[in-house]
């Protein structure tokens, strides 16, 4: 639907993408090592997901920030954003940065973060965690 396609609708998509991202992939994982008090998918996947848990909601935080950066340069120039502003390539690249941000900040420092602390510890250890049985 073209008379979808709109300046402003560019931003809610992105930002519903986002949330999407953050409740698809983040909350499932985070709830399994609630649930099972530890992380079963090994090493890898542990940096994936800290790393996707952490963009994701960034991603989300900045995309937001972004909109109502827009929304003031709106307000208070609407003639000049009307002219200059409101394209979709700017909407595109306005998105675009939003999303490479985090990638920049967060890639680095959750794949290296042992290195640099010289950890071998995981932010979810294999840990059991033992249930307290009580008998009446």
């Amino acid at each position: 639907m073209p008379k979808l396609r709109t300046y402003n609708n560019y931003f809610i998509l992105a930002l519903a993408i986002a949330d999407l991202l953050v409740a698809v992939v983040n909350m499932p994982l985070f709830a399994m090592v609630i649930i099972l008090g530890r992380w079963p998918l090994g090493v890898i996947f542990c940096d994936m997901f800290s790393f996707m848990d952490h963009a994701f909601s960034h991603v989300s935080i900045i995309l937001v920030a972004l909109i109502s950066i827009d929304r003031c340069i709106a307000v208070s120039y609407p003639i000049r954003h009307r002219l200059t502003w409101r394209r979709r390539s700017r909407a595109i690249l306005i998105i675009a940065v939003g999303y490479i941000i985090p990638v920049i900040i967060w890639l680095p420092l959750t794949g290296l973060w042992q290195v640099i602390h010289g950890i071998d510890e995981r932010l979810f250890p294999d840990i059991k965690v033992s249930l307290l049985v009580v008998s009446s």
